[in-house]
């Protein structure tokens, strides 16, 4: 049961109690002050943006991009495996993991614009709620790790044809992302390529071990 009769108690899952747990430590160690500090901030429009592409017997990926200074990129390709077991918008909520993870270091303690071109993910984030087992661990991931670069994010949705840059990255489509990016301002060979984190890559293999697994049972 969700709560008792004596004093109202609501049960709480293991996933929940350590999130809990983690915010009470925090708000113990930190003054009121520090809790209360507006953030410092790029630019109002600044935004780090993801796209990921899923084709059954074809190249798939997933890139982010961040518009910031010279510019920065990230981008991996997909395991026919993964391909086969996650569908299109659990990999789109990857691609907001992998940013708030290769781009966190960069823009540590700011406010960004989480641009994504689907709309469920940008629901989950908004809503900081989702049923699908997937995408909520992901959630809880990504959330870990905004949490450890004090970043702030506010998810916004826009068309995928505006999605040029990261869709084309995550396509493999060099040429096309060179002339996307240039014509916003940016020059191509002062670009700077991170590597995705491993560590989460192999958190989606398993994600979609999970989804085979219970498919079988």
């Amino acid at each position: 049961r969700a709560s008792s009769r004596r004093g109202n108690r609501i049960m709480l899952g293991d996933a929940v109690k350590e999130h809990v747990t983690w915010w009470i430590k925090e708000l113990e160690a930190s003054s009121g002050r520090e809790m209360t500090i507006p953030k410092g901030r790029i630019h109002p429009t600044q935004s780090w943006e993801s796209d990921a592409c899923r084709e059954i017997g074809a190249k798939s990926g997933v890139a982010g991009f961040l518009p910031y200074r010279h510019g920065y990129f990230w981008r991996e390709t997909f395991s026919p495996f993964v391909v086969q077991w996650l569908h299109i918008t659990q990999l789109e909520f990857y691609g907001t993991l992998q940013n708030a993870a290769v781009f966190g270091p960069i823009v540590r303690d700011k406010q960004m614009f989480d641009d994504c071109d689907n709309e469920g993910v940008c629901y989950v984030i908004k809503s900081q709620s989702t049923s699908d087992p997937v995408m909520l661990e992901q959630l809880m991931e990504r959330n870990n790790i905004l949490a450890e670069y004090g970043i702030e994010t506010v998810a916004r949705h826009f068309p995928g044809w505006m999605n040029v840059v990261t869709d084309a990255l995550s396509r493999d489509k060099v040429e096309v992302f060179r002339e996307a990016v240039t014509k916003r301002g940016f020059d191509f060979e002062k670009l700077e390529e991170i590597p995705p984190d491993k560590s989460l890559t192999s958190l989606l293999t398993k994600l979609a071990c999970m989804v085979r697994d219970h498919a079988s049972a």
